[in-house]
């Protein structure tokens, strides 16, 4: 998992700072910062940064839901589409010895997360359990923002995890 830190902070070295520096050496450009924090390519960043945020606190993702004494395994889950299947991504899978797969969905943004991700979910929910059968599916959130009052509403999320809780 060192690796994806790493890797975080040097894509954010070279594709932020670097081009800038210049720039930010002279002093010249108040509020720089800003100005490259709204475009898109610095949200994706913050984007995959979360994500990697969150697998290195996954013991601590376990405690929170209530399964670190139960043995499992965890990291990011790709299966590659075939003819006859979907594919998936999933950005943070426990595969846990009780038969319990829990599937988090890690979401960077400014604003709460709503309903709107629910038919995501539960297609991404539909081909793990189509694959594995005989798992029950877990479905949590881990969101920078929180979820609206109507996802809450909704339940259909097992547990919904602010980044906060982690320390």
């Amino acid at each position: 998992m060192k690796y994806y830190l790493s890797d975080a902070y040097l894509r954010f070295y070279f594709s932020f700072i670097r081009p800038n520096l210049k720039k930010i050496k002279s002093g010249i450009q108040k509020g720089m910062f800003g100005r490259i924090s709204q475009t898109g390519s610095f949200t994706g960043w913050m984007g995959r940064a979360f994500e990697y945020l969150c697998i290195e606190h996954a013991a601590k993702i376990s405690k929170i839901l209530g399964f670190s004494g139960i043995e499992f395994t965890f990291g990011p889950y790709f299966n590659a589409p075939k003819k006859d299947s979907s594919g998936v991504q999933i950005d943070l899978l426990f595969d846990r010895n009780d038969n319990v797969m829990t599937l988090c969905e890690m979401k960077y943004s400014l604003t709460p997360v709503g309903t709107g991700i629910i038919e995501k979910i539960e297609r991404k929910a539909e081909i793990l359990q189509n694959k594995f059968k005989n798992k029950s599916i877990q479905k949590v959130l881990i969101s920078r923002s929180g979820p609206t009052d109507d996802l809450i509403a909704s339940g259909f999320f097992y547990r919904i995890i602010r980044p906060d809780e982690f320390f």
